[in-house]
């Protein structure tokens, strides 16, 4: 029988930390202290009556056929008594469209189907007898969870894993393409320690205050911590991590841009005195909003390779892409393909930017980080920083009461000078210390906005005006209908803007 550890729920998210996420490793023999086989896991969910088994071994124990593949019905099945519904389920009246769900699990079909849990292959097929895929149980657990799959969701349906794997319900020796019952019980197991999405409650205690079972159960059927390791192995590597890679506010920006740091184990493998852990490690920054959304994310990516002695899993090197940072490993651990087995997990790109935009929100939601408004000061210089490889310049520069007024270019750029006029707000104005607001400029939508031909305050220094002027019409084909569209309309384009509130107004003078 093959042994597996189970996945570490969801480790703690704050962003000074930084995010593990476990998707499918490969464990060669591994014996962790403490680990049970799959046969123990089975037994602690049989205490809990969210597995039956499927008959009687000849010395009497259960047999739980973990060498099986589990059928999508069983999978549904198990679902559901996770979920403590079983009851529930049974005298559910028939609702789901599925021609192929035996009478038997009517109920437990419906019950799924009317909540949202499962879908089906087809309008009136769910394949209920054809053998289960991981990927389709991480997705029904994950939406049990309160995670949603589809267009905008947080997930794809049939790409679950980075996601399952943050939320802590995807052990390392899951197979992704043989899905025995043996995985199924491992999920399963996992995901009593997951948190509820938006949440930091594990659904093992809303199982618990549903009275799906009592915490007393719980505590006798898992009365140790079966993530230890993981958490003792995950905190050694996230702290050699930080020494390459910063962690929370970005210096020198205005407080809203954040590196964030997680780590993707791939595989473990056991020598006769080390544990190698072989996985990806994403490095990147984001920015919060005003409204206090998560805003783009950008990253780069490092393989890494750590060495715990098999004793007390101290850690004895941490290797980022051949540069070691601790003990130097052997002369074979510098060839990284001996460590990367056949089945290495691929995370894609944008399942990662999910898992990130999640979980930086619920740091947000939790009030561990939010949108700071600059300064003035802040404000202005960011306003008049750019990249290295672009050039900026102020071509005029008006100072009021309420704020200060930049035409600005920056050069550089692919189709000529791009111009901005900016209003950037000091302190006490109305509109909000450290605010920028960017004032309209009409475009012929085929190069960047040009510098205003006059720019000028009135003489209270209340109103800004400025002025474009166009000879002709600036039209381009293309309508609905093949029509001509008109993008700027001949004359004098005459903007006012009033200072205080940033409202902006324009009139067009004809031509004479």
């Amino acid at each position: 029988m093959r042994k597996s550890i189970i996945l570490a729920t969801a480790i703690s998210l704050l962003l000074m930390i930084g995010i593990t996420v476990y998707p499918h490793q490969t464990v060669y023999a591994a014996d962790l202290k403490n680990v049970r086989s799959e046969e123990s896991v089975a037994l602690r969910l049989y205490e809990l009556g969210i597995i039956m088994g499927t008959g009687t071994n000849e010395d009497g124990t259960v047999d739980f056929d973990l060498e099986r593949a589990p059928t999508r019905v069983e999978m549904l099945v198990m679902l559901i008594r996770l979920l403590g519904k079983d009851s529930e389920a049974k005298a559910h009246l028939k609702t789901h469209p599925f021609s192929d769900v035996p009478e038997w699990a009517d109920g437990y079909a419906s019950y799924a189907y009317d909540n949202g849990l499962i879908k089906g292959v087809s309008g009136t097929s769910y394949d209920a007898q054809e053998p289960a895929s991981a990927a389709t149980y991480l997705t029904i657990v994950l939406r049990a969870l309160g995670y949603s799959d589809g267009e905008g969701g947080d997930f794809a349906w049939d790409s679950p894993w980075a996601l399952a794997a943050w939320c802590g319900i995807l052990p390392p020796l899951v197979d992704r393409t043989v899905f025995l019952r043996a995985d199924l019980i491992s999920v399963t197991c996992a995901a009593l320690y997951a948190n509820v999405k938006g949440t930091r409650v594990a659904l093992s205690d809303v199982l618990i205050m549903e009275g799906a079972f009592t915490a007393e159960r719980f505590e006798t059927a898992f009365p140790d911590d079966p993530l230890s390791e993981y958490r003792l192995m995950d905190s050694q590597i996230a702290e050699a991590a930080l020494e390459h890679f910063p962690q929370g506010p970005v210096d020198g920006s205005d407080g809203n841009e954040y590196y964030m740091g997680f780590r993707i184990f791939t595989d473990i493998i056991e020598g006769d005195d080390m544990l190698t852990v072989v996985g990806i490690l994403f490095h990147g920054r984001s920015t919060i909003n005003k409204e206090n959304l998560v805003g783009d994310l950008g990253f780069s990516s490092f393989y890494f390779l750590a060495g715990f002695d098999k004793g007390g899993l101290e850690m004895k090197y941490f290797s980022i892409n051949l540069g070691v940072t601790t003990e130097e490993p052997d002369e074979d651990a510098l060839f990284w393909e001996k460590y990367f087995s056949e089945n290495t997990f691929e995370i894609e790109v944008g399942s990662v930017v999910n898992v990130v935009r999640i979980a930086m929100q619920l740091e947000i939601y939790f009030g561990n980080i939010s949108y700071r408004a600059p300064s003035y000061e802040e404000a202005l210089e960011r306003e008049m920083t750019t990249e290295s490889f672009l050039s900026i310049y102020v071509n005029e520069r008006f100072e009021t009461d309420y704020c200060t007024v930049l035409v600005r270019t920056i050069g550089g750029l692919p189709r000529g000078s791009q111009c901005a006029i900016l209003l950037v707000y000091k302190p006490d104005s109305l509109v909000g210390e450290g605010e920028v607001i960017s004032l309209p400029i009409p475009s012929d939508g085929f190069r960047y906005p040009k510098e205003p031909e006059e720019i000028w305050l009135s003489d209270d220094e209340q109103t800004l005006h400025y002025t474009y002027h166009f000879d002709e019409a600036v039209t381009t084909p293309g309508g609905p209908d093949g029509e001509t569209i008109t993008l700027v309309e001949a004359g004098t384009h005459i903007y006012s803007v009033d200072l205080a509130t940033g409202e902006a107004a324009f009139v067009i003078e004809p031509l004479e």
